[in-house]
C-alpha cells in the first residue's frame, strides 16, 4: 500500500515537472518581457519625437525670422532650411505657405537668372502637393509671375502648370489669363498650357473667344499645332460645351482651313472630327453657303476613306482594340456624311441649280456606291462576328447604321439590297433597348418608306419585325406614363424623344396592319384617346 502511494506521488510529481508543461509558463514570461520592452521603446520614441518636434518647431520659427529679414541672403538660407524641414515634417507645409514672403518668391520667378528662377519654381512646386494651397487666393496671385517665368523657362514651369490644372478651381485661375497665354507664348506652348487648363473643366465656352481671336491675330490657323489642339478639344467636348454665339463672327477662317485639309492632307481623320463639330455648331447652311465645291470634295474624300477600310474592319471587328484608330476615323467620316446628306436632301432643288448636273449626278452615284458597300460590310460583319452584343456597340457599326438609315429614307433605289439586312436591323433595334444606342429611332425612320416595297415588306414579315416594333411601342408608352407621374425627375427633351418614337412605332404598325393579329388592336393602350382617335382615322 505504501508502495502504491509512493508510485502515485512520483507519478503526480512527474506530471508537473514534465518538460512539455513548463513551455507555456516560459512562453508567457517571454511575451511579458517583450511587451514591456516594446512599451519602453515606444515611450522613448515618443519622447524623442516630442523633442524632435520641439526642435523642428524651433527651426521653423528661425526659418520665418530669416524669411522676413531685410537682406536676401537670410531669405536664401531660410529656403535652404525649408527643404530639409519639409522632408522630415511635411505637416509644416501649410504653415510655411501662410508665412511665405510672396514678394520674394515673385522676384525669384521673375528673375532672368536661371538659378534664381529654378529656385523659385522649386519652392512654388513644393507647395503644389497641397490641394488647399492650389485653390488659395495666394496661389492665384502667383500665376502672373509663374507665366512670366514660363515664357523664359517653359520646361521648368510645366509641372506647376500641370498641377494647377489638376482641379477645376485652380484651372480657372490659370485660364483667367487665357488672352495673355495665347498672345505672348509661342503657339505650341500656348495651346499646350490651355489644353491642360481646359481639360480640367466641364464647360469651356467662356475661354474660346480669346483663343480664336488670339490664333487669328497671329495667323495661326494653318499651324499643325492648331489643328491638333482643336481635333483633341472637339473629340473631348460636345458642341454645346464649347460653342457660344460669341464665336460666330470669328469661326469662318478656321472653317476654311479645315475644308482645305480635305485637299492638302493625306489623312482626313482630324479634318472630319473638326468639321463635324463645326457643322453642328454653326450649322451646315452657314458652313457650306460659300463652299459648294467643298461639299462635293468632302463627300468624295469621306466616301473614299470609308470604302478603302471597310474590308479590313470586317476581319478585325471582333477583336478588341485592334485598328481602333481606324474605326474612329471611319466613324468620323460617316458622321460628317450624315450631316451633309441631311443638308443635301433639304436643299436638293437649290443645290441642283448651283452645282453642275454632271457633278450632281456623280455625287448621287458616289453615295449609292458607298452605301452599297456599307450594306455588304454590315452583312459580312454580322455573319462573321461571334459576339453580336459587341457588334451592336462598335463605333463603326453605330455610325454606319445611323447614316445608312438616313440615306434609305431619301433613296429607294437600294431597297432590294437593304431588305437583306432586315434581320440585322430588327436585332439591333432590340439590342438598343439594352445598350442605349438609338437604333429604334434610326431604323424606325427608314422603315415606313422601305415597307412600301414588297420585298422589304416580306423580309419584315419573315423576321416578325412587327413584334419588336409593338414591344417598343409599349415601352415608349410605359416610359411616358412614368415621366408624367414623375415629371420633375425627367428632362422635357427626353419626353419629346419618347413621344416621337411612339408615333414612329405607331405608323409602322399601321403600315403592316395586315400581318398583325387583330387582338393587338384591342390592347388597353389603344383606349387612350390619342391612339384611339388615330386608329379610328386610319380605318
Amino acid at each position: 500500500m505504501q508502495e502504491n502511494e509512493r508510485k502515485t506521488r512520483d507519478s503526480a510529481k512527474s506530471m508537473f515537472s514534465d518538460s512539455d508543461d513548463s513551455f507555456p509558463i516560459e512562453k508567457i514570461s517571454e511575451d511579458m518581457v517583450r511587451e514591456l520592452n516594446n512599451q519602453l521603446e515606444e515611450e522613448e520614441k515618443d519622447h524623442m519625437n516630442k523633442q524632435g518636434k520641439d526642435h523642428a518647431s524651433g527651426l521653423l520659427e528661425n526659418c520665418f525670422e530669416l524669411l522676413h529679414a531685410k537682406d536676401d541672403t537670410s531669405k536664401f538660407v531660410s529656403l535652404t532650411m525649408l527643404a530639409r524641414l519639409l522632408n522630415d515634417n511635411p505637416d509644416f507645409l501649410f504653415a510655411f505657405w501662410e508665412n511665405m514672403d510672396m514678394k520674394f518668391l515673385d522676384r525669384l520667378l521673375g528673375s532672368k537668372n536661371y538659378e534664381y528662377a529654378d529656385l523659385g519654381v522649386s519652392v512654388l512646386f513644393a507647395f503644389c502637393s497641397d490641394e488647399k494651397i492650389l485653390r488659395s487666393s495666394l496661389m492665384k496671385k502667383r500665376i502672373p509671375a509663374l507665366l512670366t517665368c514660363a515664357i523664359r523657362h517653359y520646361d521648368l514651369c510645366l509641372p506647376i502648370i500641370c498641377a494647377l490644372s489638376s482641379n477645376p478651381r485652380s484651372a480657372k485661375s490659370l485660364l483667367y489669363y487665357t488672352s495673355f497665354i495665347i498672345n505672348e507664348f509661342p503657339l505650341p506652348q500656348a495651346l499646350e498650357i490651355l489644353s491642360y487648363g481646359l481639360y480640367a473643366l466641364e464647360k469651356i465656352q467662356l475661354y474660346m473667344k480669346p483663343i480664336f481671336e488670339g490664333i487669328d491675330k497671329r495667323n495661326g490657323w494653318k499651324s499643325p499645332d492648331t489643328s491638333l489642339f482643336f481635333r483633341n478639344l472637339f473629340a473631348r467636348f460636345p458642341v454645346h460645351l464649347w460653342y457660344s454665339n460669341d464665336l460666330s463672327s470669328c469661326i469662318e477662317p478656321f472653317t476654311k482651313v479645315v475644308l482645305e485639309e480635305f485637299i492638302t492632307e493625306e489623312s482626313i481623320a482630324n479634318a472630319c472630327v473638326m468639321l463635324f463639330s463645326l457643322l453642328k455648331a454653326v450649322g451646315t447652311d452657314e458652313v457650306m453657303e460659300d463652299n459648294k465645291e467643298s461639299l462635293l470634295l468632302v463627300i468624295g474624300r469621306c466616301a473614299a476613306e470609308i470604302r478603302a477600310n471597310l474590308d479590313l474592319l470586317v476581319s478585325t471587328l471582333d477583336e478588341k482594340q485592334k485598328h481602333e484608330s481606324l474605326s474612329y476615323s471611319v466613324c468620323s467620316c460617316y458622321e460628317v456624311l450624315g450631316i451633309l446628306i441631311h443638308y443635301i436632301c433639304e436643299n436638293c432643288d437649290k443645290l441642283s441649280q448651283t452645282i453642275e448636273p454632271t457633278k450632281f449626278f456623280q455625287l448621287q452615284s458616289t453615295l449609292s456606291e458607298l452605301f452599297g458597300d456599307t450594306m455588304e460590310f454590315i452583312r459580312d460583319a454580322w455573319d462573321n462576328m461571334r459576339h453580336h452584343e459587341r457588334f451592336a456597340v462598335h463605333v463603326t457599326v453605330v455610325s454606319a447604321i445611323a447614316t445608312l438609315c438616313l440615306w434609305l429614307t431619301e433613296d429607294d433605289s437600294q431597297y432590294k439590297q437593304a431588305s437583306g439586312l432586315m434581320d440585322v436591323f430588327m436585332a439591333l433595334w432590340k439590342y438598343g433597348w439594352k445598350n442605349g444606342v438609338e437604333y429604334a429611332k434610326w431604323i424606325g425612320l427608314a422603315l415606313p418608306n422601305m415597307l412600301s416595297e414588297e420585298i422589304c415588306f416580306k423580309a419584315f414579315k419573315n423576321v416578325k419585325g412587327w413584334e419588336i416594333v409593338w414591344e417598343d411601342f409599349k415601352r415608349c408608352n410605359r416610359e411616358l406614363e412614368a415621366m408624367n407621374s414623375k415629371q420633375a425627375l425627367f428632362e422635357e427633351m427626353a419626353e419629346d424623344e419618347r413621344t416621337t418614337q411612339a408615333f414612329q412605332d405607331f405608323y409602322i404598325l399601321l403600315e403592316v396592319k395586315s400581318i398583325i393579329p387583330s387582338s393587338i388592336w384591342k390592347h388597353e393602350l389603344f383606349r387612350h384617346p390619342l391612339w384611339k382617335d388615330m386608329l379610328d382615322e386610319s380605318s
